[in-house]
């Protein structure tokens, strides 16, 4: 079973929406794990759900729900939702996507030696993934906030 995780940043353009769109079109597994965070989470959670319908689709969220958008609630009975335990953060959020998936693919908006990638959450996901010896794929959407 192929469990794909995936990350990347709350500010997604109409350009970087297409990116993505066209980068996860063949993007195939037996279960993608997203968060449910504005933005990305929520694009992409959506879209491969539409996308992918026989697959299983997990949407991981941290207790505190005050960045989260929550998409699949259009897809009830479709989509698994785990909710973190009272207390816990985004970075825990992180952690639990990296721990149930067995490759990550992530969307941050700055290149990793940019400064701000260092408080990036993207890139936290990123970091822990390379820590547990996970395949990582990183596909840094900045050039696209320049088209549209």
């Amino acid at each position: 079973m192929r469990v794909l995780g995936l990350t990347g940043t709350r500010v997604l353009t109409p350009a970087r929406q297409r990116l993505v769109a066209d980068l996860l079109a063949d993007v195939r597994a037996d279960r993608y794990v997203t968060g449910g965070a504005v933005g990305f989470d929520a694009f992409a959670g959506r879209l491969l759900a539409l996308r992918w319908p026989q697959a299983e689709h997990v949407v991981v969220v941290p207790a505190f729900r005050g960045q989260v958008q929550p998409w699949w609630e259009e897809f009830v009975g479709r989509v698994t939702l785990e909710v973190m335990p009272a207390g816990s953060t985004f970075r825990d959020r992180n952690a639990a996507i990296v721990d149930s998936c067995d490759e990550l693919v992530a969307f941050p908006t700055h290149p990793e030696a940019d400064p701000r990638a260092k408080r990036s959450g993207t890139w936290q996901t990123v970091r822990l993934a390379r820590r547990a010896a996970l395949p990582v794929r990183v596909h840094v959407l900045a050039e696209a906030a320049l088209v549209g």
